[in-house]
């Protein structure tokens, strides 16, 4: 399954940080959701993205899904992003 991002999100990137605007509401993103935001360009699978997360990170493949597991929830309850 893909992860898809919103076609009608605004991003700003500022320094070291992303801004992303939708539906009249701001959100920031930086440190990890700022590479796992950025790493979504790519339309990568959810399994693929922990992978990533694992390698770039090194920490625990339990920690990391739980963690992306909770920010992705979060991305698709705000609907800037949808699994396909």
């Amino acid at each position: 399954m893909k992860i898809i991002k919103n076609p009608f999100v605004i991003e700003k990137y500022q320094s070291r940080e992303l801004f992303i605007v939708f539906d009249n509401k701001v959100y920031l993103l930086k440190n990890v959701s700022l590479f796992i935001w950025s790493t979504l360009e790519q339309g990568i699978s959810e399994e693929q993205l922990l992978d990533k997360l694992v390698e770039e990170y090194e920490i625990s493949k339990s920690k990391a899904a739980k963690d992306l597991a909770k920010f992705l929830s979060k991305m698709e309850s705000i609907h800037v992003i949808e699994k396909q």
